[in-house]
């Protein structure tokens, strides 16, 4: 007789039918005397988890087992990560884009440019075997309640990592390792349920994408050219390890497998245009789209221009000024204060031609409160700079149209 499992819904949004039916199967296989099933109605997404955590510690359940209201695990899953006698253990999850890596990762690292943890890479995991990762989603992860105890109270709080990859980080903090069973692969699901097996069908078509990026060798190429030692991101647990002496390149220029190149799969359309980017230091964006499109670069404050200039071929300019069909922006509106976003959309209006379009990127505002990393007024403040909000991505560049 196994221990009892307390099995942890939030409700984020109104649930499909296929999840439903796949949900049944499988906690129909799973249940047993003295589970548990818990679930809180559509809310902030750390809430939601938190309100469970408190739950299941109130329960006499030994494992907390966290199911997303947008994933379905397999039949067999919970026997699966049971049989590791791990404490913790994960299964995998496939993101609902291309490239459709699973959501396992490696290497924390500290980004001061943004003051934010995030992790360096996807991890592609083997077909067969138990690994061990820094981070994941928590769309399909069992957890021993020794852990939950063991952790800094609250287990969810809201920075700018979501609220699964802070969780974690608490985790390794009360002493716990982190697995994940690349056996138990479940459906995501949204208009198309999504599997591994779209990511393993996705690998090759990657590579031809004109956005892919070679972190190391790009590193390795700017340390040649300015003759200094610098790194992607200066790996650090917590930001007060980080000291300025140890370099950083802007965090736009991480390994390809990250999936970046496809958050900007977009700027791909662009074809034949006066083109201005914001926040390519390197000009990685700006050589996938320099054959068709004249491209000019706003320099970065700390990166020598001079790299991007020769590397890409392109211009750069100190501020503001001209006038282009197309405007990118990489950083992220959602970090700037209001009067600064205001300040900024003013400028970006001005620089728009009359009918020209703009990308801009704003966070996945799944994991986020409405009112935190993002501006829920945005559309609002766009339009009172004449730019008229035509796609919000979430984890794709969304879109305005300077209106003639």
């Amino acid at each position: 007789m196994r221990e009892p499992v307390f099995y942890a819904v939030p409700m984020t949004h109104a649930v499909f039918s296929r999840w439903v039916y796949g949900f049944f199967q499988f906690i129909t296989t799973s249940w047993r005397e003295g589970d548990v099933l818990g679930y809180r109605p559509p809310t902030i997404v750390h809430l939601a988890r938190q309100q469970l955590v408190d739950l299941f510690l109130k329960s006499d359940c030994q494992w907390l087992f966290w199911i997303d209201d947008d994933v379905v695990p397999p039949p067999h899953a919970l026997w699966q990560l049971l049989s590791h006698d791990k404490k913790v253990v994960n299964g995998l999850v496939p993101f609902k884009e291309p490239p459709y890596n699973p959501n396992w990762y490696l290497d924390p690292i500290y980004d001061k440019s943004r003051d934010t943890w995030t992790y360096e890479g996807f991890y592609n995991p083997p077909s067969d075997k138990l690994v061990k990762i820094d981070s994941a989603g928590l769309a399909c992860s069992l957890i021993h309640r020794e852990v939950i105890e063991k952790m800094e109270y609250p287990h969810f709080t809201l920075d700018a990592a979501a609220e699964d990859h802070s969780f974690w980080r608490k985790v390794k903090d009360a002493g716990f390792e982190l697995y994940g069973d690349p056996s138990v692969q479940c459906i995501h699901m949204g208009i198309d349920g999504v599997s591994a097996g779209h990511w393993l069908a996705y690998q090759e078509m990657y590579r031809l994408n004109p956005f892919s990026i070679n972190g190391p060798q790009l590193v390795k190429d700017y340390n040649e050219f300015t003759r200094e030692d610098h790194t992607l991101a200066v790996r650090a647990y917590k930001p007060e390890d980080y000291t300025d002496d140890k370099a950083h390149i802007h965090y736009l220029t991480r390994d390809a497998k990250m999936g970046f190149a496809d958050s900007i799969f977009r700027l791909g359309e662009v074809d034949e245009k006066l083109v201005l980017i914001v926040g390519d230091a390197l000009g990685t964006v700006a050589q996938g789209m320099r054959d068709s499109n004249d491209i000019t670069l706003l320099r970065d404050k700390v990166i020598d221009p001079k790299f991007a200039e020769q590397r890409a071929g392109v211009k750069t300019i100190t501020k503001y000024k001209g006038k282009f069909d197309v405007v990118v922006i990489l950083d992220e509106f959602g970090k700037l204060e209001d009067a600064q976003l205001d300040s900024e959309i003013r400028r970006i209006s001005n620089t728009v031609k009359l009918g020209g379009v703009v990308y801009f990127n704003v966070h996945n505002k799944s994991h986020h409160a409405p009112n935190w990393n993002e501006h829920p007024d945005l559309p609002n403040r766009l339009k009172a700079q004449g730019l008229e909000m035509t796609h919000f991505g979430g984890s794709e560049l969304s879109i305005a149209m300077r209106k003639p």
